[in-house]
């Protein structure tokens, strides 16, 4: 569908590139100045919120988003799923360092009836760990911090479509342009 080239959908005011808001850069600044999380924890945290916003605003859209890009909805979970699964595993490795992995499976990778979530929950549990290893937060830069993280899911994947790639991609991106502001 995409290949390695994901321009036709990842572009400049696309609807699969969530945007940048100044208010979220103040939130993460302050977190950050305060110095209650790293950067990298900050921004992951608050990225979750603008990637669950927007996915309310895709699903929203989702006539204009079939007519226009031939998506659905199991394309644009998959989306979903590429966007949210960095940051979420991020906030949830840096919550586990600091309470008991039962609850945090319950806030971040919830039980469920569902095949695929019960799958994605099997993906947290194996993951989380490895994460929080890869998780370098001795460096300020939260680009450093980062690298080992999206380099681990770019390699242990969730899913293999196109959609979820477009969505680590965007996630990527994202996170890279808060990173800069920050």
């Amino acid at each position: 569908m995409f290949g390695p080239n994901f321009d036709s959908v990842l572009f400049e005011d696309s609807p699969f590139v969530p945007p940048i808001r100044l208010q979220s850069a103040f939130q993460i600044a302050e977190l950050v100045t305060a110095g209650e999380l790293h950067p990298v924890i900050a921004i992951a945290s608050e990225l979750r919120d603008v990637f669950g916003e927007q996915i309310q605003f895709l699903n929203a859209h989702m006539d204009w988003l079939t007519d226009k890009f031939s998506v659905n909805q199991d394309d644009l979970d998959d989306y979903y799923f590429g966007l949210i699964l960095p940051t979420t595993l991020i906030v949830s490795a840096y919550t586990a360092r600091h309470n008991p992995i039962d609850d945090v499976l319950k806030v971040y990778f919830p039980v469920s009836d569902d095949p695929f979530f019960d799958r994605l929950r099997g993906y947290g549990i194996r993951n989380i760990p490895l994460v929080d290893k890869l998780l370098h937060l001795e460096s300020p830069d939260p680009l450093k911090s980062l690298a080992p993280v999206l380099n681990h899911c770019d390699f242990e994947v969730f899913s293999f479509t196109d959609w979820y790639q477009v969505g680590l991609q965007a996630s990527r991106h994202t996170f890279q342009q808060f990173a800069q502001l920050y």
